[in-house]
């Protein structure tokens, strides 16, 4: 089965690879120096899937 990658917007992506499937999201923290992070819309219901 071939690798298959999501992007979901900005750095945030879904990486697939026969059985597991790793959502990443570089931004762990509500603030990044003087940015504050908004709550955007919910993910797809394909985002809620991801094994890590």
């Amino acid at each position: 089965m071939p690798v298959e990658v999501t992007w979901w917007g900005h750095a945030t992506c879904t990486i697939e690879d026969s059985d597991t499937r790793v959502l990443t999201d570089p931004l762990f923290a509500s603030r990044l120096a003087h940015l504050r992070r908004r709550r955007g819309a919910p993910p797809p219901a394909g985002a809620r899937r991801a094994d890590a």
